[in-house]
């Protein structure tokens, strides 16, 4: 049998210290997380910048060899933070601590998990021939009827952005109109890169709200 941890395995304190240590940061992730579900604005912050790396690994992982862009894993990226903090925080209020996983790897399953949605989806799109003779996503011309919610959820996504701040609209303008990568615009704004990605999901959420609070009832039950 091949030990992959001798020195530990071979005394009894070593491996004691290590069981500490791994409930000490379980316990450190756990209060972070509750700190985030009060709503403290530090602590989503921190959360972020926790995990930032472990969700763009997962997402990396998945990808690769799969003719995936770095926009695409930004976006991916993006919508795993989304899904976390949207709904007021409903996917994260369900990670059970009496499971004993600790937060850093249920953060990671989540990005695996949307990943493998994301490349399933794409993978489910018709292709057509290019001029280059490979296979591409093409697409098709939706129902008429599918093209009317359409230009009616544009509609209210123009009108929930004009109600944003100065500060969240310039920050969207950079962000679409310069075509910049993550690192790119956090450069260019002089901040962190998972500042970027919490910018991002934080204002998604606003629009999300204003969207939500512009449609009528007839448009929820639709939706």
């Amino acid at each position: 049998m091949v030990r992959l941890l001798p020195n530990v395995e071979a005394n009894p304190l070593a491996l004691q210290r290590v069981e500490r240590d791994e409930e000490a940061t379980r316990r450190e992730e756990l209060r972070l997380l509750l700190a985030v579900l009060r709503g403290e604005r530090q602590a989503e912050e921190a959360f972020v910048e926790r995990y930032t790396a472990i969700v763009e690994y997962c997402v990396r992982a998945l990808s690769r060899n799969r003719g995936v862009t770095e926009e695409d894993i930004e976006d991916i990226v993006s919508e795993v933070w989304l899904s976390l903090f949207e709904k007021e925080k409903h996917r994260l209020r369900r990670f059970d601590p009496a499971r004993k996983v600790r937060v850093s790897t249920w953060v990671g399953t989540l990005a695996r998990h949307k990943t493998i949605d994301w490349l399933r989806a794409q993978q489910s799109r018709p292709l057509s021939l290019s001029a280059e003779g490979s296979w591409e996503p093409t697409d098709t011309a939706p129902p008429p009827e599918e093209e009317l919610e359409r230009r009616q959820a544009l509609e209210l996504a123009r009108l929930a952005m004009e109600q944003l701040s100065q500060q969240d609209r310039g920050f969207l303008e950079v962000l679409c109109s310069e075509e910049l990568g993550t690192e790119e615009l956090a450069r260019q704004l002089g901040i962190a890169v998972t500042t970027v990605y919490t910018r991002r999901f934080k204002i998604a959420q606003k629009l999300s709200r204003l969207v939500e609070t512009m449609e009528t009832p007839q448009d929820r039950r639709l939706n």
